[in-house]
Order: C-alpha cells, then sequence, then structure tokens
C-alpha cells in the first residue's frame, strides 16, 4: 500500500469518529443524570430543542481523548476485580431519567466514576460530578426501594506528558440527593411549559459554567449566545446589569495591563540571555549546550520575504489594477477603550 494511501485511509477513519463523536448517543429529549447541579437553563434548552452552537472537530478530538483515558482505566479495574465489579450500570429515576454508572461494586456497596482532565486542573472535585454521583446514589435502588451504594469514588486521570490520577471519596449525602430530585421534578414542569428557566443569578458571560477554558482553548456553553447576545435578553445600556459588567470588564483590564508588565519584564529577560549565550555558542562552534541537568538549543529560523507593494505601486512597478484580482479584505474589528471618567 502506498503511504499516501495509508495517509488517506488513517485520515479518513479519524475524520469517521470524529463525526461519531459530535453525534451524541443522547436522547435529546430526556435530562441527562451527569448534568445534576449543571445549569437548569442549559438541560431545559437542549430538551426543548433549542438551536445549540455545536462543538467543532477539535473540541470532539479533546472530548475523545477523554473518553479513551476513561474507558482504559475502567477496564484496568475489570481486569482487577472481574468478579467484584459490574461496568455501565443503568440507573433509574421517578421522572424516566436513566443514568449509567461507570463501576459498581456490589458487596462494598460502592460506585466508581471515572473522569478525565488536564494536568493542571484545580478544585477538585468538581461540584458537578459530585452532583453526578450523589445522584447516582440516590436513585440506584432495589425493587424494595432500598439503596444499592452507600459511598463512591471519583477517580480522576489527569493527562498531560503523562498521566496522574486523584482519588476523593464521597458519602451519600440525603439532602443532596432530596435536593437533585426536587431539581429534576422542576426541570420536568419547566419543560411540559415549554418554558426556560432564568439565566442564575450568579451566571456571568466570561465565567464557567458560560465559558471557560481547557487545552483546546476557549469553550462557550452552546446555548451562550442564545442567552447573552439574544435580543430578547439584553439588559437597558444603563441598567445595573451593565453596570456590573462594566466593573468586572475594568478589573479584568487592570489584571491584565498588570500581567502584560510582568510578561514584557520576563521576555526581556530572556532575551538578554539569549544574546549573552550566542556569543558563547558561536565561539564552541555549537547550537547546543548542557548545563545544571537542563539542555539549552538554539534553531537557526530563516527570515521571513516580504514585498513592500505600495513602494512598487509608487515605483510603477505594478499597478494596483494589475493586484485587484490578488485582493483580501479581512472582515474587520471593532478597538475597545476603558477610561475612568472624571
Amino acid at each position: 500500500m502506498a503511504v499516501e494511501q495509508a495517509v488517506a485511509i488513517t485520515q479518513g477513519l479519524i475524520e469517521r469518529k470524529m463525526q461519531e463523536v459530535l453525534q451524541s448517543d443522547f436522547d435529546p429529549r430526556e435530562f441527562r443524570l451527569s448534568e445534576s447541579g449543571a445549569c437548569p437553563r442549559k438541560r431545559v434548552a437542549r430538551v426543548l430543542g433549542y438551536p445549540a452552537e455545536e462543538p467543532d472537530e477539535e473540541d470532539a478530538a479533546y472530548f475523545e481523548r477523554g473518553n479513551i483515558v476513561e474507558a482504559w482505566v475502567v477496564s484496568l479495574y475489570r481486569e482487577a476485580f472481574p468478579r467484584r465489579c459490574r461496568t455501565q450500570v443503568e440507573v433509574r429515576t421517578p421522572t424516566g431519567e436513566v443514568g449509567h454508572i461507570d463501576l459498581w461494586f456490589p458487596a462494598e456497596k460502592r460506585i466508581v466514576e471515572v473522569k478525565s482532565v488536564s494536568i493542571g486542573a484545580r478544585e477538585l472535585p468538581r461540584p458537578e460530578h459530585v452532583a453526578q454521583v450523589q445522584a447516582y446514589l440516590h436513585f440506584f435502588r432495589n425493587s424494595r426501594g432500598e439503596r444499592k451504594a452507600e459511598n463512591a469514588e471519583i477517580v480522576y486521570i489527569k493527562w498531560g506528558a503523562g498521566l496522574q490520577s486523584e482519588v476523593f471519596p464521597i458519602m451519600y449525602d440525603p439532602v443532596q440527593g432530596e435536593k437533585i430530585e426536587q431539581e429534576l421534578r422542576r426541570l420536568h414542569e419547566y419543560r411540559d411549559r415549554g418554558e426556560l428557566p432564568p439565566l442564575p443569578r450568579d451566571a456571568k458571560p466570561e465565567a464557567y459554567p458560560c465559558s471557560w477554558r481547557n487545552r483546546a482553548g476557549q469553550v462557550k456553553c452552546p446555548y451562550w449566545s442564545m442567552c447573552w447576545t439574544d435580543a430578547k435578553n439584553l439588559p437597558p445600556l444603563d441598567g445595573e446589569a451593565m453596570a456590573d459588567k462594566v466593573t468586572r470588564y475594568a478589573e479584568i483590564c487592570e489584571k491584565l495591563r498588570a500581567a502584560k508588565a510582568v510578561v514584557d519584564d520576563l521576555e526581556g529577560a530572556k532575551r538578554l540571555l539569549e544574546q549573552y549565550f550566542s556569543p558563547v555558542m558561536d565561539a564552541s562552534g555549537a547550537d547546543a549546550l548542557r548545563a545544571s541537568g537542563y539542555l539549552l538549543k538554539r534553531t537557526k529560523i530563516a527570515g521571513h520575504i516580504s514585498y513592500d507593494v505600495k513602494a512598487a505601486i509608487a515605483a510603477g512597478v505594478v499597478s494596483e489594477q494589475a493586484l485587484e484580482p490578488f485582493k483580501k479584505e479581512s472582515a474587520g474589528s471593532f478597538r475597545w477603550s476603558l477610561r475612568k471618567e472624571k
């Protein structure tokens, strides 16, 4: 098989898989137990069929990497405890939702939920993951209504240059379990009325769960535009909501200025050290040096070639008419500025 053909086949398989990942296996008309405690507006919007901004293939690749890691960890449990645990065990709620527990240990009355996060993830366990596990503990019952699990573990697999793990024990909280059940009933009421819940009072367009960053970059809730830029939801220009947002914007700008000053200082110091290293390497005819347990290398990058089109037109070498078919114009953007009024 030719190399080009093999590459084409591999790329085709990957693209097909990414499209499969983008097609959710969940019934969009059902509320997901895995989203217990999540934004109620988002949950109802999905069930009611509101248009969403779907993830692209880059997002899909990020999600699939997590799925692969999680499936691998579950398989390790199955191999180590083949008779003690069950996988993908169904949990059913009185209102008809179905969840799937990663691992259940019947004798120990314990469930294990595996999550993958980036190596730099902080503030674990995440509240939404705890809520998901509490939902499983609350609804996972036998025919007599007795709970089949008393405690749980959330296993975080942190991936980056390598893999790390962190485990958090979770005990069943009947108060939180009842709260989750009541929340589901309220969501059903909104759905039955065809009505969206209001935006949570503490929601912010620039903060989780409306938007956040992961290793794939900036991520927004698929209903971000519906909540924050739809004409029906816009606040008055001189309203309290705008005052709060502008104050937050000013705080962010100030933090950004301070951070840029630190970055500028560090980049300047870095450049000066590189100017110092270069003649040392030149004198030895080397492009690398080892010291203090580090390997420092420099790589020659060819200079960028550009053409001064304005000078060429002024010199009569080429005309604007000749260049017209090759003209490209960007969409343009806004330049934002902020100053404190006196």
